[in-house]
């Protein structure tokens, strides 16, 4: 972001923070129609504000990648969930990642175990069909593996 961005958005971030102390005394300290005719004045500020603050948002992500709607990332919809539950996202991280580890080893493990049914299959092809040995030899090459 340009710091002439940088500055603006700045800006309006305070004056939607000094908005919203407004409202939070005004809420303390009610005194009628009047307090409430202010109180609309700060929310219609504080709405005028925050659509400003979205402005300011969009028109960045336009100008760093054209071709994006937003970029701003997507946050998992699980993520959100443990937060409105009051868990610490941390925990989701943590699971995920014990889960994807168990995925990857269970993958390594079939792989491991078709390497050596590929070695098995092509010994016993070699032993039963000599003549195949040639073209045995050539296929467990071509995939990756090497014959004795």
């Amino acid at each position: 972001m340009a710091p002439m961005v940088l500055d603006e958005v700045d800006d309006s971030l305070r004056v939607t923070i000094q908005n919203l102390y407004e409202l939070i005394i005004q809420s303390n300290d009610h005194h009628g129609p009047t307090t409430q005719n202010a109180q609309a004045n700060s929310i219609r500020s504080l709405a005028r504000n925050l659509a400003h603050l979205s402005n300011l948002a969009a028109q960045h992500s336009d100008a760093a990648n054209p071709s994006s709607k937003s970029s701003i990332p997507a946050i998992p919809p699980e993520i959100i969930q443990y937060v409105e539950e009051g868990r610490n996202p941390d925990i989701y991280t943590r699971e995920f990642v014990e889960v994807v580890q168990k995925h990857n080893q269970l993958l390594k493990g079939r792989a491991d175990a078709m390497t050596r049914f590929q070695y098995v299959l092509a010994r016993e092809m070699k032993g039963a069909m000599p003549e195949l040995e040639g073209s045995v030899r050539q296929i467990v090459e071509a995939t990756g593996g090497k014959l004795d």
